[in-house]
């Protein structure tokens, strides 16, 4: 029976993307195919697709328009493709903005008028299609910052986003920001600039990349490093937490409070409420009833950074993983290196995951590609776990 699958975070015209293999495109065509069974109603991209940020410019074009040529031959049909970006390909939003929003209405445009920055969905044509084959090109459709629907025989709503605004280093500002008026574009208003910015622009100049990326090699085996992104993936609430610990030290050892206030929500992890302030976002109080309430997002590149997250209602999140070496520096270790997974969707048998395996040999060749480190690679091939 046809369904729905979804695969994220593939990186294209990065050289460190296990895409660049062919015998692991041929892997995750392979699994595709054997899910779909002939016939796919969507197959949903939930971001960071083609890699601006860091692919050099202009190979993450010429990557996914490659990828989407091989992918259009195999021999399974597919109803629609839906290209939800992220945070390294944000800047495709950006280019549908303009070009479908803002220069239609340039002539008559005021300084008064506002623009809706809510606008979720691009549809053929646009300049971008060009990305895609023909066979396919009708079929894709543009979305951003997410696509969310229910399906109404099941009574399972689906929500698909790439998971970056759950990433304080991302959206630190945005998500308390929304949370106060529960409106998405607040979070895209804060940080529109800084993704920009981080996730475009640096892949225009080599050498300002070259250098960017040598930095952060260098840097990130410091411990000076390690605490510094503690302290920035810190939210304010966690913050404010340990504040109030600390002015309770002294009043514990003089004996004037007797019992430690406990916060109520404090065995939910931040990315729970954050993961909660989007929800309040999408749904604007949606009481539809849903027997299942699934989340599928990607970012992290790892597969339990945000399962089944705690939130005030059932949510089953699921996370896609990722396709792209770890930083040099963590070459050697094996627990490091994303793996890859494919979801799928049917009212039958419901949701399921296939992994992909990389194994060593395909991990000693991408690093080889990439450059030599200065100490030999020892990779062992990764013990089956199972989900």
């Amino acid at each position: 029976m046809p369904g729905i699958m979804a695969i994220s975070d593939l990186h294209l015209g990065l050289s460190s993307s296990y895409l660049t293999l062919p015998d692991v495109r041929q892997q995750l065509f392979e699994v595709m195919k054997s899910k779909a069974g002939g016939r796919l109603d969507a197959l949903i991209l939930v971001g960071d697709v083609i890699d601006l940020a860091g692919g050099k410019f202009p190979e993450p074009w010429i990557a996914g328009r490659e990828f989407f040529a091989e992918l259009a031959g195999q021999d399974f049909d597919i109803k629609q493709v839906m290209y939800i970006l992220g945070n390294h390909d944000h800047h495709l939003w950006v280019q549908l903005f303009e070009s479908e929003v803002l220069l239609p209405r340039l002539g008559s445009l005021t300084r008064l008028d506002k623009l809706d920055l809510t606008r979720r969905y691009f549809r053929f044509p646009t300049p971008l299609h060009v990305l895609f084959p023909e066979s396919l090109r009708k079929e894709v459709i543009f979305a951003y910052p997410y696509h969310s629907f229910t399906d109404k025989v099941s009574f399972t709503r689906f929500t698909f986003h790439h998971g970056h605004y759950l990433d304080p280093l991302i959206t630190p500002l945005g998500v308390q920001a929304a949370s106060k008026e529960r409106k998405l574009e607040k979070i895209e208003a804060y940080n529109l600039s800084y993704m920009e910015s981080m996730f475009y622009f640096f892949s225009w100049d080599v050498a300002v990349q070259d250098s960017e990326l040598a930095l952060y090699d260098m840097f990130s085996k410091t411990k000076a490093f390690a605490k510094m992104m503690q302290n920035l993936v810190r939210s304010p609430g966690e913050t404010k937490s340990r504040f109030r610990r600390f002015l309770q030290r002294p009043r514990k050892f003089l004996g004037l409070q007797k019992k430690e206030a406990v916060a109520k929500d404090q065995d939910i992890p931040d990315n729970a409420r954050r993961l909660d302030v989007l929800r309040k976002c999408i749904s604007g109080g949606d009481s539809q009833p849903v027997k299942q309430d699934i989340w599928v997002l990607g970012h992290s590149h790892r597969r339990n950074e945000w399962p089944r997250i705690k939130t005030d209602s059932a949510v089953t999140v699921y996370n896609l993983g990722g396709w792209v070496a770890p930083p040099r520096s963590e070459w050697t270790h094996a627990d490091a290196w994303p793996r890859p997974a494919v979801f799928h969707w049917e009212r039958v048998t419901g949701a399921s995951f296939q992994n992909i395996e990389i194994t060593a040999g395909q991990k000693r060749l991408l690093t080889s590609r990439i450059g030599s480190l200065r100490q030999p690679i020892n990779l062992k091939e990764p013990e089956p776990q199972n989900e």
